[in-house]
């Protein structure tokens, strides 16, 4: 028996966009330029945000806006999470580049290999070694780094490139799936004191943080939003946390990443001034406690 219910929503015109809008109780001064920013800006995008003025009636959506709510304020909503996912992409960076050194270094010197990630015996045996050679063929196959094309012109054997290559061309879910799947513990441990971290945790972070960054890069909404992947947290990291499910818990992570790496103190700032530049954007939405940049991570 077929279960399905088709799916009868018609596509609406920008006009009947903004007839919904006020027909839900929101204020559009500019009628125009209100048209004009959903031109730019997906309605259903727009309304993730403006879920935020929903009345809610015994936790179900009554889809009006409450009194007062306007167009433009919404609109701030989503400006403050562009800049926010630009300031998390950019402090993302740093972690990555040295999790992939770190990872790729520590196996090549300890094992004396430089294509220790052939060795399906490094990893445990639940690992998918095959699907991280078939990843690494397709990254490897379509890159047109320069040193990828000397590394195919000279016929090197192996066929696939030394694990430091790979450093440029891996994106940074398949460097956390590596680290994750190694067999030995001893490695893992070496690789996480380079972050002053725990291997629990820093498989935990890293996998976390891949996600996010994938999120921030497809342009996701990031303000407001529940996460099905989250970190796991330490003690003193749930201290500046009011809700766990939130980007809080992501950001003392990057904090205490970045702190290994000297830039904690401007992660901080990037923070602080972009919250400050929208008073009116309620940072406990992102899982912030009052005070949070007081808390022992950020000091």
């Amino acid at each position: 028996m077929n279960n399905t219910t088709k799916f009868t929503k018609p596509p609406t015109t920008f006009q009947e966009q903004i007839t919904r809008l006020i027909s839900r109780g929101m204020v559009i001064s500019d009628i125009s330029k209100a048209e004009n920013f959903l031109t730019q800006v997906n309605y259903y995008r727009f309304c993730g945000y403006a879920l935020h003025y929903e009345i809610f009636e015994n936790g179900m959506r009554s889809h009006q806006y409450k009194a007062g709510t306007c167009f433009e304020e919404v609109c701030l909503l989503c400006e403050f999470d562009s800049k926010l996912r630009n300031l998390l992409f950019s402090a993302i960076e740093p972690i990555e580049v040295a999790f992939r050194t770190t990872v790729c270094h520590e196996m090549a010197i300890t094992y004396n290999d430089a294509h220790w990630y052939l060795n399906s015996k490094l990893f445990t045996p639940q690992f998918e070694h095959n699907k991280l050679l078939a990843g690494v063929q397709v990254e490897f196959d379509r890159s047109n780094e320069v040193f990828v094309q000397s590394y195919k012109n000279k016929n090197y054997s192996p066929a696939l490139p030394a694990a430091w290559m790979l450093t440029e061309i891996l994106p940074l879910g398949k460097w956390s799936r590596m680290y994750g799947g190694l067999a030995s513990k001893d490695d893992q441990r070496v690789i996480a004191k380079r972050f002053n971290a725990k291997a629990y945790y820093l498989r935990s972070w890293i996998h976390s943080l891949s996600f996010l960054r994938n999120l921030c890069a497809h342009h996701s909404r990031i303000w407001n939003k529940t996460f099905p992947i989250l970190p796991k947290l330490t003690d003193k990291q749930n201290q500046s946390v009011l809700h766990i499910d939130r980007l809080a818990g992501f950001c003392t992570v990057m904090a205490d990443l970045l702190s290994v790496l000297g830039k904690k103190d401007n992660f901080r700032h990037d923070l602080q001034k972009l919250f400050n530049l929208y008073p009116q954007v309620p940072v406990s939405k992102l899982g912030f406690a009052d005070g949070w940049e007081k808390g022992p991570i950020w000091k």
